[in-house]
């Protein structure tokens, strides 16, 4: 999932970044337990794990956290626009 905010704290900093198109990130981090969350806006979702701690044991070491997008149903959406081309006036036609 693409421009999904995910924050990284290690207990006194903290920072975030957001996923690119392919739904990746990165983080560039210090030898220290990280705990990594995501957050959506959008309650039509579920995310599993909620979070994740991370534990780097040396330098140029790579881990991966990945998170379950789950829908929380189906739910239809619609969106309707009705933008005036023309002023409208009572008694005439309008575009």
């Amino acid at each position: 999932m693409n421009n999904v905010r995910i924050n990284i704290t290690d207990g006194t900093q903290s920072g975030s970044t957001f996923t690119n198109a392919a739904g990746q990130y990165k983080f560039y981090v210090q030898l220290s337990p990280d705990t990594v969350t995501t957050t959506l806006s959008n309650t039509l979702f579920t995310i599993a794990p909620v979070s994740k701690i991370l534990t780097f044991i040396g330098y140029g070491n790579t881990q991966i956290a990945d998170f379950c997008v789950t829908a929380n149903g189906i739910h239809p959406d619609l969106e309707i626009m009705l933008i005036p081309i023309t002023t409208a006036r009572p008694g005439f036609d309008a575009q």
